[in-house]
């Protein structure tokens, strides 16, 4: 795109420069000729300033886009921390004696296989990933990791044996 902006600007400077000082000598003919450039070097700025006014709107389309995008994932990715705080009380209910999964892949009787499986940034499920660590039988603790952060989400989010999800950094209890 700005190959092709300097190609117009040089050429408008040169039609300018053709038109801006007509000789005394020449014919009306000239004189409507360097009439109609200007008019239509107007028209060419006219028209460059609504492309700039236009790309001004798509970026800021384009940064709505992707804040709606980053909310649907944090969104999403809570409502499956809930799911899988339920699982994982399901599975230490059917225990005994009664204990939390020791991996998270024991819970895929109890999930979906693409939340089991989105284990890394490259397997991710709504721009997350979960890391899973059993600290014993009565505790553990996920952590939801965005899988390109602040692209697919801004915030890593960690559940633990109590079912409340906060958010990681701050530590602040988080309800979709």
């Amino acid at each position: 795109m700005r190959p092709l902006l300097l190609t117009i600007l040089i050429c408008l400077m040169s039609l300018t420069a053709l038109g801006q000082e007509p000789e005394k000598s020449e014919e009306s003919g000239a004189q409507e000729l360097v009439k109609r450039i200007r008019q239509e070097i107007e028209q060419i700025k006219q028209h460059l300033k609504s492309i700039g006014e236009a790309q001004g709107r798509l970026q800021a389309d384009r940064e709505k886009l992707k804040q709606l995008v980053i909310n649907n994932n944090e969104l999403a990715t809570l409502k499956k921390l809930m799911v899988i705080a339920t699982a994982c009380e399901s599975f230490r209910a059917n225990r005994k004696p009664e204990s939390f999964p020791r991996r998270f892949k024991q819970l895929k009787d109890y999930l979906p296989e693409k939340i089991i499986n989105a284990t890394d940034a490259s397997s991710a499920a709504y721009g997350y990933y979960y890391k899973y660590k059993y600290i014993n039988r009565e505790r553990f603790r996920l952590k939801a990791v965005p899988a390109l952060k602040g692209k697919t989400g801004r915030r890593t989010f960690a559940l633990g044996e109590t079912g409340l999800i906060v958010d990681d950094e701050t530590g602040e209890p988080l309800r979709p």
